[in-house]
């Protein structure tokens, strides 16, 4: 609150207000006081107003220095060292789960002000970026590394990983290179005569971050209310006790949160793996990559949900070291790696390790083909409607070559090399046409997938049609998902004295009061449909996140009234190249802008890199030899035409915008000199 007086220039009174305001507040909201710190905390603040520098850019850098200087002595205080150091907690968030959930809750909430203040005051300062998030995680690990040897302190790793996810959140929803950006203003922009950028802020910037934003506060309404509807199924008459005590804290709120986080993830880190399939040369190795990365932040929010007995009754329990060294997968040489190095020691390494990849590969398919869909989606979205579907077919099927490996993996280590037979029982090993129970449930996700993929995109350039088209087609699919869970899992199971199909263990309330066939499909109804909203709302919101459209049928331009009347791209220049730009725009008496709209049209227009007669522009512009440097980030105003040309021959040529215009530039550079 301080901080944001300073910066609007509020009057000293209305600071005044503020401070009694909230210290009235600590004293009347039950659970609070009002303590010493508050006070002093709160005459310091207003004896500090009239001593800060009138710059928003050293003010910041005051503020932040002040803030570290108060974390950094907060988190070592009363620095009394001991002699025997403490254990470090590798598990993250494992702290806010013991205790009281309301004095966990404060302090998780605090830890967040803090290192949300420090980005913030780094990218009001201008000095926000990768090497400021990895200096503000340097200190935040020191802190924790000097806690094992500071009595009253507990040293663990979720600081400095609540900075990480804290420093990319910010880094994804600001613009990073405010201070650094060239002026685009049309028709009031000055000419640029300095070889310097010029400071000013990009309108596409701030758009685009009041729509991150809110998706950011759509996705928190969801989940929240993913949390309420599963809050109130457990506790739903006829459901077995035993499945509130799947969760850390029996159902009761924050524990459904980090499940409903854990569900949107599937379908939004699908959307971002394949978005970043189809901007990759190499997807055979991104792909794994980008998997790799959601379903460790699949597992972390998993783990948080459901206790660990639960995960190992889905996954399997830990056994790598125990089959290398008991049954010998490997050999001798497997079993003297194992002396070796010590049973212990090489345990300690591979159990946290080991669940994460069981879960992976158990729900890797899912989150495979998911991807897939997108990556082909992303890859042809701008192609005319005919063409659009000859290459969604033929993306699919290459992205889906690319893939096989990696879904062979995942099915090797899930299943041929389970260490629970608490899923594998339940698949069907015979079936019709030779196919077996795993090939029906192959289908029955590509089924489920399909369904969500196209509700997702139906609310793109939507209209009432679409989505209604979108609803039918998944009501439509489920019983063809309900034939497909039938033959994929066996008929009989006799286990325990009791005989029952795997359609009754998964959907039933237990082994013993079997439900009617009738029952199991309208549970399997709900249960369809419901995964199908889940996954297509969590790539929604990843579509809306980075403000994707499709082009609509037979069109060759998205219609202006879904558009805005200018696009911002920001394009990564080298230092001789703004140079250049600078002179021609001020010999040619225009905005940086519309010097590179002029030097763009042409390749643009013919869709090719190569196609230039622009040397004419140029004849009373200077240039030095082009020597690349240090990219600055820059925002150039295109109209809708060029920006969806733009986007054509960056998929031809499969580049970012960025590089293709860079590469335009550089070109006509080279032919001009």
């Amino acid at each position: 609150m301080f901080f944001y007086l300073c910066r609007i220039r509020a009057k000293f009174l209305l600071l005044i207000a503020g401070v009694t305001a909230v210290s009235l507040l600590e004293i009347v909201i039950v659970k609070n006081d009002l303590s010493v710190t508050d006070v002093m905390s709160s005459l310091f603040a207003l004896f500090l107003w009239p001593l800060l520098p009138k710059s928003l850019t050293e003010r910041s850098l005051y503020l932040l220095l002040m803030l570290l200087i108060g974390t950094v002595s907060v988190s070592l205080f009363p620095f009394e060292w001991v002699s025997n150091d403490a254990s470090f907690g590798w598990i993250p968030f494992s702290g806010f789960l013991s205790g009281s959930m309301l004095v966990s809750s404060g302090v998780f909430a605090q830890k967040l002000f803090v290192i949300g203040a420090l980005f913030f005051l780094l990218h009001e300062s201008g000095w926000f970026s990768f090497k400021a998030i990895a200096f503000v995680f340097a200190i935040f690990l020191s802190i924790e590394i000097l806690q094992m040897w500071i009595n009253g302190h507990s040293a663990e790793i979720t600081d400095p990983i609540l900075v990480l996810l804290c420093g990319l959140f910010f880094f994804r929803i600001s613009d990073v290179y405010l201070k650094k950006t060239i002026t685009i203003d049309g028709s009031q922009s000055s000419v640029v005569k300095s070889s310097q950028p010029v400071e000013i802020v990009s309108r596409a910037s701030i758009s685009d971050f009041r729509r991150r934003c809110l998706v950011v506060l759509s996705g928190g309404v969801v989940a929240v209310s993913i949390m309420a509807v599963f809050y109130s199924v457990v506790r739903l008459p006829g459901v077995p006790y035993n499945v509130r005590e799947l969760f850390w804290l029996q159902g009761s709120g924050p524990d459904l949160f980090f499940l409903s986080l854990a569900l949107l993830l599937f379908g939004l880190g699908a959307a971002w793996i394949g978005h970043a399939i189809s901007l990759s040369k190499k997807p055979i190795v991104i792909a794994p990559l980008a998997a790799i990365t959601v379903s460790i932040l699949f597992y972390l929010c998993l783990f948080m949900s459901v206790t660990p007995e639960s995960i190992s009754d889905i996954g399997g329990s830990s056994v790598w070291v125990q089959r290398l060294e008991v049954a010998g997968v490997f050999g001798q040489p497997g079993m003297d790696f194992v002396r070796y190095f010590g049973t212990d020691n090489l345990r300690s390494l591979t159990n946290p390790v080991e669940p994460i990849v069981r879960i992976g590969v158990l729900f890797g398919p899912v989150l495979i083909l998911f991807s897939v869909f997108f990556a082909a989606l992303f890859k042809t979205r701008w192609l005319l409607l005919p063409q659009r579907k000859k290459g969604i077919l033929r993306y699919f099927l290459i992205y889906l070559g690319c893939m096989l490996p990696w879904l062979a993996i995942c099915k090797v280590i899930a299943f041929d090399l389970s260490s629970t037979d608490n899923l594998t029982e339940l698949v069907a090993i015979d079936g019709p046409w030779m196919i077996g129970g795993g090939g029906y449930l192959y289908l029955l996700v590509f089924t489920v997938i399909f369904s969500a993929v196209m509700l997702s995109i139906s609310f793109i350039n939507a209209t009432s049609i679409k989505i209604i088209s979108a609803c039918v087609l998944s009501i439509v699919l489920v019983p063809v998902g309900w034939f497909l869970l039938n033959e994929g899992l066996v008929g009989n199971v006799d286990k325990y004295g009791l005989n029952y199909s795997g359609v009754d263990f998964l959907l039933g309330p237990d082994r013993i009061n079997l439900l009617s066939i009738n029952m199991l499909f309208f549970r399997w109804f709900v249960v369809q449909l419901s995964a199908v909203i889940v996954l297509a709302t969590g790539a929604l919101l990843y579509l809306l996140w980075v403000g994707v459209s499709f082009l609509p049928k037979n069109q060759t331009a998205l219609p202006k009234r879904n558009l805005p009347s200018t696009y911002y791209v920001e394009v990564n220049l080298s230092s001789s190249q703004i140079n250049f730009l600078n002179e021609l725009s001020s010999a040619q008496k225009q905005s940086f802008s519309a010097t590179v709209r002029a030097i763009i049209d042409k390749p643009l227009a013919e869709k090719s890199i190569a196609s230039f007669d622009h040397c004419e522009i140029v004849q009373s512009a200077s240039s030095e030899p082009i020597s690349y440097s240090r990219m600055k980030a820059c925002h150039v105003r295109l109209d809708p035409n060029q920006f969806n040309e733009l986007d054509v021959l960056a998929g031809k040529f499969n580049m970012s915008r960025s590089k293709v215009i860079r590469d335009i530039v550089e070109h006509f550079i080279l032919s001009c000199s």
